[in-house]
């Protein structure tokens, strides 16, 4: 049993206004293979990423599909168990890291911290009304029974922009828009600090998308909340966020204010990333070249392949050279067997065929090893 580490409120280099602080998360999940799953592979879906969220801000975090973007997010809300690694939470004057926590101990914690999930049809319980998938939060954390549970989800309800007797309903009956507004409600229902939004608006349209993004900011602002945004759509955390981390291959490879992030992008990655942004304006359509990154991905497997690949020539080179040393010392032993036949000298090659004597002679056989030396070297 992990005993709860508390540590110093005045941590070194740590900001009064700090509200979270990731120090070289890591998140990697095993893989097992072989007759009886001995042999054991790693995918790096994280590797040592850190960074900080200050309170009352919108902290983006960008990057194309698959770079650990929604990991992070799962590892700070305790969904993964992070393999190494800090999440230090800044809670009234004390230091708690969550990643050393056990279940029954993040409790607590788990009020203050929410996450708003990317799917809204996956994401809430078909077999319950909206009432349940929302009350069930408070049910469980004890915040309200009775009379005043109905009262708290109709509240939740109202600041989402939702009627309260659609309480009633199943997520069925609802728009894609509206369960997202249902999520929303769900995460709030415990008055929480830090909110891990992971894509909320990538599987709406445009036009909800708007709406769902001012709705968070109105709540951000009666609330104080505190947003970990995670996205692709560069347009839309340059909307909404005042700082920009940039992840690539489970590392993070930029982070700057927003502002200065698209004005002046430092890592190539980043250039990229900025070039694919989508030209509203038709007469600046064409003006501006677009970064094309080249080559495949370097994925891990990549990497363990290249080096299968180089063990196995390595071994295939040192075969050969066994193989040339044997026959070296069969031919020193049997030489004075066969007539000795110049490489050159076809006809002497077709009589010995005719004779039924094997045209072999050590000098040939000598300068084909020689030329094997020669291309293995």
């Amino acid at each position: 049993m992990i005993e709860q580490s508390t540590i110093e409120a005045n941590v070194a280099q740590k900001d009064d206004n700090t509200l979270l602080e990731v120090r070289n998360l890591k998140m990697w999940f095993a893989r097992y293979s072989g007759l009886f799953a001995q042999h054991i592979h790693y995918t790096r879906a994280v590797d040592d990423v850190s960074f900080t969220i200050k309170q009352g801000e919108t902290l983006g975090l960008v990057g194309e599909s698959g770079c650990g973007k929604t990991t992070v997010g799962r590892c700070i809300v305790r969904i993964y168990e992070p393999t190494a690694g800090q999440i230090l939470y800044h809670d009234n004057g004390t230091t708690v890291d969550l990643a050393a926590l056990n279940r029954q101990q993040l409790l607590p914690y788990r009020q203050q911290i929410r996450m708003i999930f990317q799917d809204p049809y996956s994401s809430l319980n078909p077999r319950m009304t909206v009432f349940e998938n929302v009350g069930e939060v408070l049910q469980v954390n004890r915040l309200a029974q009775g009379s005043e549970l109905e009262d708290r989800v109709a509240s939740l309800l109202k600041k989402v922009g939702l009627r309260p007797e659609y309480m009633r309903r199943y997520p069925h009956a609802f728009s894609g828009g509206e369960r997202q507004r249902i999520g929303i409600a769900r995460a709030l229902a415990t008055n929480p600090r830090l909110i891990v939004a992971d894509e909320a608006i990538s599987a709406l349209d445009v036009s909800i998308r708007a709406q769902i993004l001012n709705l968070l900011k109105e709540l951000q602002a009666e609330m104080g909340l505190t947003y970990l945004f995670i996205a692709h759509d560069l347009s839309v955390i340059r909307h909404i966020c005042d700082r920009v981390n940039v992840m690539y291959v489970g590392k993070m490879v930029e982070s700057a204010e927003a502002t200065e992030l698209y004005a002046n992008p430092q890592h190539p990655y980043t250039e990229a990333l900025m070039s694919a942004v989508p030209i509203h304006n038709p007469r600046l359509r064409g003006k501006k070249q677009r970064i094309r990154l080249e080559g495949d991905v370097p994925t891990h497997r990549i990497r363990r392949l290249a080096v299968i690949f180089i063990r196995a020539a390595v071994m295939l080179r040192r075969v050969v050279r066994l193989m040339r040393q044997i026959c070296v010392c069969w031919i020193m032993k049997h030489s004075m067997r066969f007539p000795v036949i110049s490489r050159r000298s076809s006809i002497c090659a077709v009589l010995y065929r005719k004779r039924k004597i094997e045209p072999v002679g050590a000098q040939w056989i000598a300068s084909k090893i020689y030329s094997t030396k020669r291309m293995f070297q």
